[in-house]
């Protein structure tokens, strides 16, 4: 398996790469690349694209990237569609396959302790919006209705009124 690598060093995401690739046993570099069609470099590296450090990569998110390009016109299709696509070409691989996009991943997760060693997951909390009540809505939904006190105040002067 993978050596221990100092960790207090900082690693750039391609060092990170060289290191876990350089340590992958040979058998497991031949059961991988029997299987695989992109290098092993572009599944193991983490997509880029926002400025937040990625997530780590699971064995299906791997396997989408790698069955992605291999479609027919597969740029036709928006990523929620392709997802469903693999989706139903992940269920329907044998369990051979499916170790093999696994153990991708735990190489791909060392890359990603490495290249980012003090990352830890923290999902954010959806916040709940406001909901903005128009005042014309309030009313449209609120029941005319005399107010209490006019018709107190009203039965008061009356019975003044009377002495």
């Amino acid at each position: 398996m993978i050596k221990n690598i100092d960790i207090d060093k900082d690693y750039s995401i391609e060092e990170a790469i060289d290191k876990v690739i350089n340590q992958i046993s040979k058998n497991d570099s031949t059961r991988i690349q029997n299987c695989i069609t992109l290098p092993l470099r572009d599944l193991l590296k983490p997509r880029n694209g926002n400025k937040t450090t990625p997530r780590q990569q699971n064995s299906f998110i791997i396997y989408r990237k790698d069955k992605f390009p291999r479609q027919p016109n597969y740029s036709q299709y928006s990523v929620p569609n392709f997802s469903k696509i693999a989706a139903d070409m992940w269920n329907n691989e044998t369990n051979d396959v499916k170790e093999v996009f696994k153990l991708v991943s735990l190489y791909s997760k060392k890359v990603h302790s490495i290249a980012f060693p003090h990352y830890k997951y923290c999902p954010k909390k959806k916040i709940q919006e406001n909901i903005n009540v128009q005042k014309n809505d309030l009313l449209d939904t609120l029941e005319i209705t005399p107010n209490f006190m006019d018709s107190y105040d009203k039965n008061i002067l009356n019975k003044f009124n009377t002495f």
